[in-house]
């Protein structure tokens, strides 16, 4: 029985340790990939702008396409920086044409503009969620650029 247990004993201390060394490796390929994304904590927050006319943003220095709809909604995040913005206020502002779109497609469009955005590295703002209440474009240190 002590034999059994102390077998027991010696696969779990291998097993924590297999464990420690996969979390290790696991933490310094994320700490790479962070690095190499720009996302280190403190890192200055890469330049922004966005151009209208193209619709595309710049962001390090490499542009970003964006649909229209993207744009537009970024466009209007960027003019109202710091204010709440209901998905009604959105809406109206980005889909213009009556019960063409609901809260859904504005969710839909804020998500997809993080993940266009956000994956390049630190932005100089980021859009939050306020839920029940809607979105704010905060601004981080110094403000983007709208061209």
């Amino acid at each position: 029985m002590t034999r059994a247990l102390l077998g027991d004993l010696e696969l779990l201390r291998a097993e924590n340790e297999a464990l420690t060394r996969q979390r290790d490796e696991a933490q310094a390929m994320l700490a790479a990939a962070s690095a190499t994304l720009g996302r280190r904590p403190g890192s200055p927050p890469l330049d922004f702008r966005l151009e209208r006319d193209t619709r595309r943003a710049i962001v390090g220095g490499e542009p970003v396409p964006l649909s229209r709809r993207e744009c537009d909604l970024l466009a209007h995040l960027l003019d109202q920086a710091g204010r709440t913005l209901s998905a009604a206020d959105l809406l109206a502002a980005v889909w213009p044409e009556p019960g063409s779109a609901d809260g859904r497609a504005v969710r839909v469009h804020v998500s997809l503009l993080r993940s266009k955005l956000e994956r390049r590295g630190r932005l100089p703002f980021r859009i939050t969620t306020l839920y029940g209440e809607g979105y704010r474009l905060e601004r981080n240190g110094a403000g983007p650029s709208a061209v």
